[in-house]
């Protein structure tokens, strides 16, 4: 059983990416705020997260949402991997399926039924377009993302995660710690309190509190902070809005928080970031 109290979260841009390599193992697990979106290719791709194992097939599209840690443990062939990065803000908007989210929320990696022969080109097309840094270019990527990722849901989805063996209580535990996960992901832009995310994960204040920062090695708090982050970060590379605006729409209760936070995490202004990341 991998021990997850020393995860990593990974420095990447907040924003739409696309990345093109060759897989690597990862002695550590690491977390970040995006989701991901995997296309094996001549390989396949064994994870490991806090509720299992998974396998991304080779030639076929899996899901994973990156904020539980996770760490790849095996690689079976000698290929590479095409990833589309999303903010999960991004992702919520399209409205996905239930089953499908629901999934992604517990921490499984979500692995298409079948494989599509196109989706090599495509996602190629799609690191090549991003590469341009032409932003209308890059806009047109995600939307054909979007409509691929509906289309995989009409055709449907396995989820090949192998669940460990728990107690029934540290099932339990498990089981309200998604449940808060997924109620803190689809309600941060919003006022949230602890008491009413632990109602949403059926037990205690001062349980949840605990379990959470047992199972993530992170406070509530923190949590719902960087998911706000991570929402701010998108919105300041990718958009032209006012920074008061996308502090409120990312859920920060005032201007003066959003700034203590985000410079005490990035070491930057939004103003300063937004210019450094354009």
């Amino acid at each position: 059983m991998d021990d997850f109290s020393g995860v990593i979260e990974e420095n990447l841009p907040r924003e739409f990416v696309m990345q093109r390599h060759r897989p690597m193992l990862m002695p550590t697990a690491h977390v970040h705020g995006h989701v991901e979106i995997l296309l094996p290719v001549g390989c396949s791709l064994t994870y490991q997260t806090q509720t299992g194992v998974g396998k991304a097939l080779d030639g076929r599209i899996s899901v994973l949402w990156g904020q539980i840690p996770h760490r790849v443990s095996a690689i079976d062939g000698d290929g590479e991997i095409l990833i589309a990065n999303l903010p999960l803000s991004e992702l919520l908007s399209w409205s996905m399926p239930e089953i499908f989210l629901a999934r992604l929320f517990a921490g499984e990696l979500v692995t298409a039924d079948t494989a599509n022969a196109m989706d090599c080109d495509q996602f190629g097309r799609w690191v090549d377009d991003y590469q341009t840094n032409n932003r209308t270019l890059i806009d047109v990527c995600r939307m054909e993302l979007q409509l691929r990722l509906r289309r995989q849901s009409v055709e449907g989805w396995q989820s090949n995660s192998q669940t460990r063996s728990t107690t029934s209580h540290s099932q339990k535990h498990s089981v309200a710690v998604q449940r808060m996960i997924r109620f803190m992901a689809e309600n941060y832009r919003r006022p949230l309190t602890i008491k009413e995310i632990a109602s949403h994960g059926g037990i205690s204040r001062g349980h949840a509190m605990a379990v959470f920062q047992r199972s993530l090695n992170t406070s509530i708090n923190s949590y719902v902070t960087n998911l706000r982050l991570h929402h701010a970060r998108a919105a300041l590379a990718n958009s032209n809005e006012k920074i008061l605006n996308i502090a409120f729409d990312a859920g920060f209760g005032s201007l003066s928080r959003f700034y203590e936070v985000f410079v005490a995490e990035t070491g930057q202004t939004p103003r300063a970031y937004r210019l450094a990341h354009r």
